[in-house]
């Protein structure tokens, strides 16, 4: 009977690890738990590096071995065994690393995790079934990496994380994404990060913008007009290209005098450019008492102020980029001499 015992414990220890055998793979170091491959990420943390089974709709683990499993490591996909049309994701992981769906082509869904701080480059690339993507949860992410979507050719849903301040080079490039509209914090819009998109016709940049980059909306053929905010003073080349002597139908919108108004009369291309009237909340091209009680039936809403960046322009006057009871004390000020509105 001890002998059984024993032979027993043995096997169990063997079999403990089998499971847990380390594995290398240039620097990194792998173990098997199942079917998942993870990642050594640190003494008490996991990545998942593969997956060997069969299963096309995942749900990756958040645990294994006592350790938290944190996101998923870089190429995931070339150590992946599986079809896979949909993940989920915990919503603990934050990071997914470069190339880590890279080319999965079946993949039609997957969860964008609320913890997601790090997106690695190239990360859904090419991943052609994808249809959507929700980052509206993740509110540490700063950056939609260098072509994080490009080649997406399903992809026609896109929100946008409100802390996100950069969409990076080809983001976005040749998907079917509809609408792009960008919060607020985005300061930066790549080269070529919505070129090619056929079926984009909402475009909504924020006040704070500043850069766009070259061939930014390339041949964007369902766009007929994006506002272009005041705070942008860089526009790459062929940003907003074809249009004008070119054919195209997109007209760009912008306040006189500002930068955007003068790349496209140097570039030939469609502008209109309104006289900005700041502090003008109602819209009537003056400033007066009317614009103060405009903004307090804003505040109790009593009346629509829209949140556009052209609107918010023109209303905010304090330079915080919303309308606050501020902007009508400023306004006050400003009808009996005591400031200027710049």
């Amino acid at each position: 009977m001890k002998r059984l015992v024993s032979i027993i414990l043995i096997a169990a220890m063997l079999s403990t690890v089998l499971l847990t055998s380390a594995l290398s793979a240039g620097a990194a170091t792998y173990i098997i738990y199942g079917d998942w491959i993870l990642e050594i990420d640190s003494d008490t943390t996991y990545l998942v590096g593969g997956y060997s089974g069969s299963d096309t709709e995942l749900v990756f683990p958040s645990t294994a071995n006592s350790k938290a499993v944190i996101g998923v490591s870089e190429d995931f996909y070339e150590r992946c065994s599986s079809q896979l049309t949909s993940v989920t994701l915990p919503d603990s992981y934050t990071k997914i690393g470069n190339f880590a769906f890279h080319s999965m082509s079946s993949l039609e869904s997957i969860n964008i995790p609320a913890s997601l701080s790090s997106l690695g480059a190239m990360v859904f690339n090419n991943c052609t079934a994808l249809e959507s993507a929700d980052f509206s949860r993740a509110s540490q992410l700063k950056t939609i990496p260098h072509s994080c979507f490009n080649g997406c050719e399903s992809l026609d849903t896109v929100v946008f994380p409100e802390s996100l301040t950069t969409i990076s080079d080809y983001a976005f490039k040749n998907t079917a994404i509809e609408s792009a509209i960008l919060p607020k914090g985005v300061t930066t819009v790549g080269d070529e990060s919505f070129s090619g998109c056929a079926s984009l016709s909402q475009v909504v940049l924020p006040a704070g913008l500043a850069t766009i980059g070259e061939e930014a909306f390339n041949n964007d053929t369902a766009l007929t007009s994006v506002y272009v905010p005041r705070s942008v003073s860089s526009i790459g080349n062929n940003a907003f290209f074809p249009m004008a002597v070119d054919g195209g139908t997109l007209t760009l919108d912008c306040y006189e005098g500002s930068y955007a108004a003068e790349y496209a009369y140097q570039n030939y291309l469609n502008y209109t450019a309104d006289v900005l009237v700041k502090g003008d909340a109602n819209n009537d091209g003056k400033v007066n008492i009317r614009d103060v009680t405009y903004i307090q039936l804003y505040l109790v809403d009593r009346v629509v102020i829209a949140d556009d960046a052209k609107t918010i322009e023109r209303v905010d006057v304090t330079g915080d980029n919303k309308v606050s009871i501020r902007d009508a004390t400023q306004i006050q000020l400003y009808r009996v001499g005591l400031v200027e509105l710049v």
